[in-house]
């Protein structure tokens, strides 16, 4: 067979030329593509984080109509009960009201009791030690505890500066303090505040967590409270603090509370629920307005989740 041969030269460059204009437009195509889908990926991210943060207002303002009705039949409760709002028909919003002094308090808290919530929600760790450290970081001295960790020791451990020695100003605070690393930190922060100043826990809203880090209560008891204070609520029948009275000096029963948190969590479609916990005090007018809002951590944790 004989080669093929080009008669005319300047046709095959020209169709060379074709080639790679086609090659050079399928390239501009494809990048266009992959730009478009990038845009709209950041404009449905963006449609969904403008969603989810009108959900979240909306759900804060329903949540402090509720809380200041005149009628005290029609109030919520700081009681953990699980309130739902459909904003759409893709997001709902999950809320609960609990009184701050339903956990524990950083700056408040007896050693024994922190140790408890420490082995409730990190077993593994050395909850000891992370208590020394964490009193040693709000105490006002630079002596540290027998497991505890001041100045020296956070130099010694390349940190730029050792522990305030003053009361924790923000729960996340927990992230700075030696020992404590960011999983316990994430387990702890649900259970803690900084707003209930005092040192007794409220078990009208506390959560099992928080219970059983009460010396003195056991899991049996704890649970049984928990079942026990739900359906004394819904029949408005008496509340059965005689489970915990092994655990008097630690425990506080009023049903009224200065500041409470509203836990708001949006579950937008099938994502994460993103979670913001917003802290609201009562005023000389008795009326909650809010005094800060943060998001909250917490491996996903569902609002309705009451351990």
């Amino acid at each position: 067979m004989k080669p093929y041969t080009i008669k005319n030269p300047d046709s095959g460059i020209a169709l060379i030329v074709v080639i790679w204009a086609l090659v050079v437009l399928a390239g501009i195509a494809t990048g266009f593509t992959l730009s478009v889908r990038h845009q709209l990926r950041l404009a449905t991210d963006a449609v969904g984080e403008a969603e989810t943060e009108a959900a979240t207002q909306a759900g804060i303002a329903y949540a402090l109509i509720a809380i200041n009705r005149r009628r005290i039949e029609e109030r919520w409760r700081a009681d953990r009960t699980e309130h739902l709002l459909n904003w759409n028909d893709h997001t709902l919003v999950r809320i609960r009201v609990t009184a701050e002094t339903g956990k524990v308090d950083l700056n408040f808290a007896p050693p024994e009791l922190l140790r408890g919530l420490l082995e409730q929600v990190q077993p593994d760790v050395d909850a000891r030690m992370l208590v020394d450290r964490l009193i040693d970081w709000r105490d006002p001295d630079e002596r540290p505890r027998p497991h505890g960790a001041e100045r020296i020791d956070y130099l010694a451990a390349g940190r730029a500066a050792g522990p305030p020695n003053r009361p924790f100003r923000s729960i996340h605070e927990l992230n700075r303090v030696l020992g404590f690393d960011p999983d316990t930190v994430e387990r702890l922060l649900p259970h803690v505040t900084i707003h209930s100043r005092q040192a007794r826990i409220n078990v009208m809203s506390a959560s099992l967590p928080v219970l059983l880090a009460i010396p003195g209560v056991d899991e049996r008891a704890a649970m049984s409270f928990i079942e026990q204070r739900k359906a004394a609520k819904g029949k408005r029948e008496t509340i059965p603090f005689h489970l915990l009275q092994g655990a008097a000096r630690y425990i506080d029963t009023r049903i009224e509370n200065r500041n409470l948190s509203l836990d708001i969590a949006v579950e937008l479609g099938n994502t994460q629920p993103k979670r913001n916990i917003v802290i609201v005090r009562l005023g000389r007018d008795r009326y909650y307005r809010p005094v800060s809002i943060g998001a909250a951590t917490g491996k996903g944790e569902r609002v309705g989740d009451d351990r």
